[in-house]
């Protein structure tokens, strides 16, 4: 049997997921865009490194955001061979959706999403 608070963890981000997908995004677009809007201009391995995802996954990844115009590939100044990430205003206004949806999925913490 599963303990309460195991099955409650589970119910809650069953139902973060379901929103997240109301808006557009799996849950790990959604956390590439929360990143990326507190890390402007990273590189793939900064972010896949972050989101727990193989260089593989992070590219088809940021392939499909940047199909959705949620963000943006850009050179480096410093150096060309380098490719960084940055969120568009689209992707930014994403973000804050998602930190709409998770803070209404936590009414008992008042601070949620702050720190996101």
């Amino acid at each position: 049997m599963v303990e309460p608070e195991l099955r409650l963890q589970f119910t809650f981000w069953k139902q973060v997921n379901l929103d997240t997908n109301k808006i557009g995004l799996t849950f790990k677009q959604a956390q590439t865009l929360i990143f990326l809007r507190r890390n402007p201009g990273v590189t793939m391995t900064a972010i896949a490194e972050e989101i727990g995802l193989t260089a593989a996954a992070i590219t088809g990844l940021i392939d499909r955001l940047t199909e959705k115009k949620l963000v943006l590939r850009k050179y480096d100044p410093t150096n060309r061979r380098v490719v960084l990430v940055e969120i568009s205003d689209k992707g930014k206004s994403k973000a804050n959706q998602f930190i709409t949806i998770f803070k209404r999925r936590m009414p008992w913490e008042r601070n949620a999403g702050k720190q996101i």
